[in-house]
């Protein structure tokens, strides 16, 4: 049969040199010497193996209508096939392959590509909820406007589109704050006590509350702050009271010696090392992977928040300053 150079030619364009072999008994290497006795051309190295199996693939004009609005990746997908199939499919059907730009453009949301879209869009929202809604990041967004020319805002007007209406309104504000503590309000809104704190200011609204943790305000007397703790046994019930953050009621309770937990995060003679290195908070926070609200209690709970205060000290004003403020030296 090997004799026979249009079986031979026949069977190879439908079947592998292996397949070939068994069919007949015989080695591959007989096979192959009889390609080469008939001056049968082999195939190249990616057309070697048994041909298109998957009936779509195998159906070129198919393939090609597809790979003209779609990816490789996203044809395996459809299918449920691999990916090598597919690009192995492009190769004998001779499509070429697309490029990476070409790649990036049909894989990205028509919309991305839509100029009068993002403009409407931004209108009335911004680049992050944008993103949200068509599933891709903030920066694919803001490359797609700068690409269109899509006109940004600028950062306080964009900053200002998401701040809640209630506070850049002065009246209302203060109406509010009169039935509601600012924390209250902050977690009302869900932003941060101290935004709710910039907004009083910017709109010039006098806080009616006697403790807001505003910068350069007195804290509280300790012995207000422990009877609030009698009272709430909770940092955040601490918090509702004086108007604070729960971070704020945490420090101060730390400070009149109440803590949640009797196990030190770090321990004081690390802190001691830390104030001798003249270490900031963030450096120790960040050396012992906790949160810069537990560096600051855990320095109340050794008696060193006022030596690390005094770190940068000349060693012998630190001796003299420490003496009893918890051995720093």
């Amino acid at each position: 049969m090997l004799r026979d150079g249009d079986w031979l030619a026949a069977e190879y364009r439908a079947k592998s040199m292996a397949e070939i072999a068994a069919t007949i008994g015989v080695s591959s290497s007989s096979v192959l010497r009889a390609l080469r006795s008939h001056g049968i051309e082999r195939r190249s190295r990616h057309e070697r193996r048994p041909p298109i199996q998957h009936s779509l693939l195998a159906d070129r004009d198919w393939l090609v209508e597809q790979y003209s609005t779609s990816t490789a990746t996203a044809i395996a997908t459809l299918i449920g096939v691999n990916l090598d199939t597919v690009r192995r499919a492009l190769r004998i059907h001779g499509i070429t392959p697309h490029t990476a730009t070409a790649s990036k453009q049909l894989t990205r949301p028509h919309q991305l590509n839509d100029a009068s879209w993002l403009r409407r869009n931004y209108a009335t929202g911004s680049i992050a909820s944008m993103a949200h809604e068509l599933g891709v990041s903030v920066a694919a967004v803001h490359t797609a406007m700068v690409r269109l020319g899509v006109e940004r805002r600028a950062r306080g007007e964009a900053q200002a589109r998401r701040r809640p209406a209630l506070l850049d309104d002065p009246q209302q504000l203060a109406d509010v704050l009169s039935t509601m503590h600012i924390a209250e309000i902050a977690t009302d809104l869900g932003v941060a006590v101290p935004t709710v704190h910039v907004a009083l200011k910017r709109n010039g609204v006098q806080s009616p509350w006697r403790y807001d943790a505003g910068p350069g305000l007195d804290v509280p007397p300790d012995s207000e702050i422990v009877r609030a703790w009698e009272v709430e046994e909770t940092i955040r019930g601490v918090a509702r009271q004086f108007e604070v953050s729960v971070t704020t009621a945490a420090v101060w309770l730390a400070r009149v010696g109440i803590f949640l937990s009797e196990v030190p995060r770090i321990s004081k003679s690390d802190l001691v090392q830390s104030i001798q290195k003249g270490e900031s908070i963030d450096a120790i926070r960040r050396h012992h992977h906790v949160t810069a609200r537990t560096v600051v209690i855990e320095l109340h709970r050794h008696s060193l928040f006022d030596a690390h205060r005094r770190r940068h000290m000349k060693p012998g004003e630190l001796t003299r300053r420490s003496e009893g403020d918890g051995d720093v030296t």
